[in-house]
């Protein structure tokens, strides 16, 4: 049955797989990491919409691979709360410690069952983090040192291409960096300052790239977006069977992001479902 926000993950893989174009305040990474799962493992929405919770999927070809994939970054967590803790000095009881404890969390283990993005947040967090505590422990200008930039740049680029909320570790990783401050044997140069960015930068702009690229129908959310850009959607009402859309995409990127920002800047309700935490 679909359970919690899969009501909304759920729908969103399947308007990516019906080439419908959608919104969401998120950005695409996550969303279009559950459908290239849900592809490897036989997904097949068919007519099905889990527009209520509790709703019964169909079959399992409907929802199993999305959920495996969940599973499959959720696997990881563990092993990468022990290699942190080894990575900031810990002893191996310590971090064996750790480890455990975060295997056994209940949040943690929910949120990786089910077809959500969370344990790819948490996945891609925890990596760009570690990534970040080698990368500061290389001797400066050796190679392997630019490759730990361009390696960390691009885990923390595929956790803020998931949600923005993660920006918390990538902005702690920069401050850090850029400082000098407490763990680095020394302080990143401008050029790997600007090369972690542009590292970051590649796989969030290639997901909004996908993004646009898999909307072939009109849907959710289309009617913010450039006029150019919708008449390249069928069943859109200003759709033109000529219309072209590649050189546009700049603009694209630029109105959706901003669009889900004022989306996100725009929400003043607090969450029913909230832990009074």
């Amino acid at each position: 049955a679909v359970v919690f926000d899969e009501f909304h993950f759920w729908d969103f893989v399947a308007m990516y797989w019906r080439r419908t174009h959608l919104f969401d305040i998120h950005p695409p990474l996550g969303k279009l990491i559950l459908l290239l799962g849900g592809y490897m493992g036989g997904f097949e929405p068919g007519d099905f919409g889990a527009d209520q919770i509790g709703k019964l999927y169909p079959s399992p070809a409907s929802f199993v691979s999305l959920r495996q994939t969940s599973a499959f970054f959720g696997i990881f967590h563990p092993a990468l709360t022990y290699l942190t803790s080894r990575a900031l000095g810990c002893d191996f009881v310590s971090s064996l410690t750790t480890g455990v404890m975060i295997l056994f969390e209940n949040m943690i283990l929910i949120e990786s069952r089910f077809v959500l993005v969370d344990s790819q947040v948490l996945f891609f967090s925890q990596s760009s983090l570690l990534s970040a505590l080698y990368l500061w422990k290389q001797p400066p200008k050796s190679r392997s040192r630019w490759v730990m930039v361009l390696i960390t740049g691009f885990l923390a680029g595929c956790a803020l291409g998931i949600k923005w909320t993660t920006l918390a570790t990538p902005g702690i990783i920069t401050v850090v960096s850029f400082f000098g401050l407490f763990l680095p044997t020394s302080r990143l140069s401008i050029k790997e300052c600007v090369a972690a960015a542009a590292s970051g930068l590649s796989i969030y702009i290639f997901a909004d790239w996908v993004h646009f690229a898999l909307s072939v129908y009109a849907g959710m959310g289309d009617a913010f977006l450039p006029l150019h850009y919708q008449a390249t959607l069928i069943g859109n009402k200003h759709y033109d069977a000529g219309a072209k859309r590649k050189p546009f995409f700049p603009d694209l990127f630029i109105t959706k992001n901003v669009q889900m920002y004022n989306s996100n800047k725009s929400i003043k309700l607090r969450h029913p479902w909230e832990s009074k935490w």
